[in-house]
């Protein structure tokens, strides 16, 4: 068998991962790396999000990404330039703007639904594709997306910012075979509780992301929403929508939706790091959690910080008499504040127009 006819029969049989291990073991034979983004990613596929295996398959597919993307990459805008006639691609304003590679292959578009709808016999030559990021999208565009035959395959919808109401989302999402649903994302548009009632009524048995969070939502039914399907429902981060303890002490079902996307979803922790990020951004610039120029010993002649030096130590670090390691730029930005400080002291700067 030769490439296209291994893609040709992925395309047509997208579940069958027997085929994509056949496939690797042929472009091994042909000396590819794409035998092993394809063993790679079918891993990351497989393995779940916490294991500790998947830091290292990660790091493997950014490397082999980096290494050749624009030789598995050509094919594809040959043919999007041949028979589409697409110049470049436009990450921005174009109607198809990225697609993702996902076991080996092209799994995922982002593009325009009028422009999906037009050239869909063209673009499903690209992969085996199952899912949809639209960018731009209308009720009824969703209607002929779910009830055209040509979308069978598809199992996952992106679709945020589009402004879709219950009227639009809950015919579509009747059209869809729901037993294969693997991920929705209805972020930031106006859904309100006709489409949550919608899904409460479904199994979805497959469902990975159930993301909803940036509607007309009450918390409680996204409460509801999670204690039914669990932690495949997901704040827009793709973060799980924990359940949170109130003030009260009972689970209150109140505090899970999106007023607590920056709070109740994020342990202490996670909160804990943020901070320290916002503390050295600005300081610096710079958003790595280093240590400051401060917290470094030898910033002060061997003393732990700057309340331990005496008289004579704060001399001899003004007049420069320091460890070669010292931060040259801390002492005068340091100076600089204690005078401001000073000068402001007893004033708002905003009253005095100095600010």
């Amino acid at each position: 068998m030769k490439a296209d006819e291994f893609e040709k029969a992925i395309r047509d049989d997208p579940d069958n991962l027997d085929l994509r291990l056949i496939a690797a073991d042929w472009y091994e034979e042909q000396g590819s790396a794409r035998a092993d983004f394809i063993r790679v990613q079918l891993a990351l596929k497989s393995l779940p999000e916490q294991h500790d295996w998947r830091g290292d398959f990660e790091m493997q597919q950014s490397m082999l990404l980096e290494e050749n993307r624009d030789q598995w990459d050509a094919p594809v805008l040959e043919l999007l330039r041949g028979r589409l006639q697409l110049s470049e691609l436009d990450p921005e304003e174009g109607p198809l703007r990225s697609w993702t590679y996902r076991g080996g292959f092209i799994e995922e578009l982002k593009l325009d639904a009028e422009f999906l709808l037009d050239h869909w016999d063209v673009l499903s030559e690209l992969g085996p594709i199952r899912v949809l990021e639209l960018i731009r999208v209308t009720g009824e565009q969703l209607q002929r997306i779910a009830t055209d035959p040509r979308f069978a395959n598809l199992n996952g919808f992106r679709m945020r910012g589009c402004s879709l109401r219950d009227s639009d989302v809950v015919p579509f999402l009747r059209g869809l075979d729901l037993e294969r649903l693997l991920i929705l994302d209805l972020a930031d548009n106006e859904v309100s509780i006709s489409a949550v009632e919608f899904l409460e009524a479904c199994s979805l048995p497959q469902i990975t992301q159930l993301i909803l969070t940036g509607n007309y939502i009450e918390d409680s039914r996204l409460a509801a929403l999670h204690e039914q399907f669990g932690d495949v429902v997901q704040n827009k981060e793709g973060q799980p929508m924990w359940m949170h303890l109130s003030e009260d002490g009972p689970l209150d079902s109140g505090h899970l939706g999106e007023s607590y996307d920056d709070a109740s979803l994020y342990d202490n922790g996670r909160r804990e790091r943020e901070d320290e990020e916002s503390s050295v951004d600005r300081f610096n610039g710079q958003t790595e959690f280093e240590e400051l120029p401060w917290e470094r010993p030898e910033a002060y002649g061997g003393f732990e910080s700057e309340t331990a030096l005496t008289a004579e130590d704060r001399t001899r670090f003004d007049e420069e008499e320091r460890s070669p390691n010292v931060d040259p730029d801390f002492h005068d930005d340091h100076e600089e504040a204690r005078r401001l400080d000073e000068m402001y002291e007893g004033h708002d700067p905003w009253d005095d127009g100095l600010v």
